[in-house]
């Protein structure tokens, strides 16, 4: 009965894993990337095959601290959030572009309001505070996000509504804006 169960577990097709092995995922990441000190944290990369540790996104509300990876592919937002990596860098001009799953690392997004203040902390160690300017819910297939900004903006974007048993044709986007 016991291998039954293992077999089971571990069956081909899960494609997301359980949530416990994401937040465990997103725990050792944490530990590295704040055991590490600016100049090292380049090396993060070495120690998780295919995911590649961009930054860390906090927002005060939800006590929320996360290691944002690069690229935006069903494999990296398994362990984490990624960033589109067509969009602009955090501080400079552009729109940073930032994904994640409503069922698990961006399910806090249904909780965050307008003036709030999110922060991104790149691998350099340098932080920008941002403050949310917008939330909406948009349809997927005829939203646009736009890329090329003159200012820095910050978007997180996450498939909506929120209970993973209903279908996602819509997309939750919070914008926020550079403080500094």
């Amino acid at each position: 009965m016991s291998c039954l169960l293992c077999l089971g577990f571990f069956a081909p097709g899960e494609t997301v894993p359980p949530l416990g092995d994401l937040a465990f995922a997103q725990h050792l990441m944490l530990r590295a990337w704040q055991r590490d000190s600016a100049g090292d944290r380049g090396d993060l990369d070495a120690r998780w095959p295919g995911a590649f540790p961009a930054m860390r996104l906090l927002a005060a509300r939800g006590d929320v601290d996360l290691v944002v990876l690069t690229g935006s592919s069903e494999a990296t937002l398994a362990l984490g959030p990624g960033h589109l990596e067509a969009s602009a860098l955090p501080g400079a001009p552009g729109n940073t572009v930032i994904t994640g799953r409503r069922d698990s690392h961006f399910r806090f997004l249904a909780d965050l309001e307008v003036d709030d203040s999110l922060a991104i902390e790149t691998l350099a160690g340098k932080r920008h505070v941002y403050r949310i300017t917008d939330i909406d819910v948009v349809d997927a297939r005829r939203a646009r996000l736009v890329l090329d900004t003159p200012d820095s903006v910050l978007t997180l974007v996450s498939a909506y509504p929120f209970d993973p048993a209903e279908p996602a044709g819509m997309r939750y986007v919070v914008t926020a804006r550079m403080l500094f």
